[in-house]
């Protein structure tokens, strides 16, 4: 059973306010937590490998014969490895040795039905972590430890989806994991956080980033592919973690995303790029779109 507390919110401010470090920190709530938006409510977490069927079904097989699990996200590592040598661009831990041992496509996928209650080793984090971040799918998900980043990835979620049927209804959504003092210790398999090199990516360092890596799941269906589990559905007795869920309408992302912004967690701030600079230009004409058609103030505030 798993330990999921759901709070939901009215307003973009009252949600803020919780989330404040001043307000958590003196009675030692949240001290050691991870935090991760989503732009629906329903939305599980489930990393992107696990999450869609057509990456499930992929077979690196030219004859369609099943691809072990893990030979397939190893596989994937070792094309992202290939493509980056295109183009002259460094991936983590590059040696022979790496590159033989992790990203040797012929011994990844002799090797990875064996592999499947170890994977991913420590060695392959930094270049899971590079490949997440550039839209390989792996079996990370992306947290942060700074609540008001997962704030801005709900909101700007959330307002990306506009145009959606009944969007003013559906509701975001932000996730809190925290540490269970009393079964982290006896968990049978703690869920494993990781942080990496702030070399990798700056867009890791804005955001602030942590990942967690996906428990391998010896559930598997009727052709041997492994059944997906979200983290929130596991016990706190395995994971040694609590989630809470704290929603908001969609009719309040505007002005939590503008509470972002002028709290210094913005989309040019996030990423630090002109990718980020085009975001932003992108968010402005959407924001101004839901203020026309709903009524909203310039901060997003509902003018009664």
């Amino acid at each position: 059973m798993s330990n999921v507390v759901i709070i939901d919110f009215d307003s973009a401010d009252a949600l803020w306010d919780y989330l404040s470090p001043t307000r958590r920190s003196p009675r030692g709530e949240y001290l050691d937590s991870y935090y991760r938006g989503h732009a629906d409510t329903e939305w599980k977490l489930i990393p992107s490998v696990l999450r869609y069927p057509s990456v499930r079904d992929v077979s690196i097989f030219t004859d369609g014969y099943r691809t072990p699990p893990v030979a397939k996200e190893m596989k994937f590592l070792s094309d992202f490895a290939r493509y980056c040598d295109k183009i002259g661009i460094s991936i983590p831990n590059d040696s022979t040795t790496f590159r033989w041992k992790y990203l040797n496509p012929v011994f990844t996928v002799m090797s990875g039905a064996n592999q499947e209650f170890t994977f991913p080793e420590p060695q392959l984090y930094e270049i899971m972590a590079m490949a997440q971040h550039h839209s390989v799918f792996t079996r990370l998900l992306d947290w942060s430890t700074n609540p008001y980043v997962a704030a801005y990835f709900a909101a700007s979620g959330a307002i990306s989806r506009h145009e959606d049927n009944g969007w003013a209804e559906k509701r975001l959504c932000l996730w809190i994991c925290s540490i269970n003092s009393q079964t982290f210790a006896d968990s049978l398999k703690p869920l494993n956080f990781i942080t990496v090199a702030g070399s990798i990516s700056k867009h890791i360092v804005a955001q602030r980033g942590v990942f967690s890596v996906h428990p391998y799941s010896a559930k598997v269906d009727y052709t041997g592919e492994e059944l997906p589990q979200s983290l929130d559905d596991m016990d706190s007795i395995h994971t040694g973690y609590d989630f809470k869920k704290l929603t908001l309408p969609y009719l309040e992302s505007v002005r939590l995303l503008h509470l972002c912004e002028i709290s210094g967690f913005s989309a040019v701030e996030l990423f630090p790029s002109a990718d980020g600079a085009g975001l932003s230009i992108r968010e402005d004409i959407i924001k101004q779109k839901i203020i026309l058609s709903y009524g909203l103030a310039h901060d997003g505030i509902l003018l009664r």
